[in-house]
């Protein structure tokens, strides 16, 4: 006949030694550790050359001139480039888009598709 098997418990018991780490298990869980974006780094050069890399070398003038480093490129959106100077309309939802999608934040609701918005049902 079969042996019955007996599940070990889903809490262990106060009398339990605690797990200890191996040398294999910090050198998984570092393996996985996220690595920063480098473009939060970023000197004012390196944004420019950014913004003209993508194609959009008449505005790169004006991120060097509003001292436009990585730290502050995470925040510029729509409202912020035409502040700096980016008036056309298509290249302002162009360089936000680069922008976002430099630093994968998500694209904001307002500019989201009828389709990919999901209503509540009662």
């Amino acid at each position: 006949m079969a042996e019955s098997m007996v599940e070990p418990p889903l809490v262990a018991s106060p009398d339990a030694e605690p797990e200890t780490l191996t040398e294999t298990d910090t050198e998984t869980d570092h393996d996985a550790e996220v690595k920063p974006n480098p473009a939060f780094s970023w000197t004012t050069t390196q944004v420019a050359n950014f913004i003209t890399e993508a194609g959009f070398e008449r505005y790169a003038a004006c991120f060097t001139e509003n001292f436009v480093d990585g730290q502050k490129l995470q925040y510029i959106d729509a409202t912020q480039l035409n502040r700096l100077g980016v008036r056309d309309f298509e290249d302002i939802k162009a360089v936000a888009a680069i922008i976002r999608q430099q630093f994968q934040h998500p694209i904001p609701d307002s500019q989201r598709s009828i389709t990919e918005v999901t209503f509540a049902t009662h």
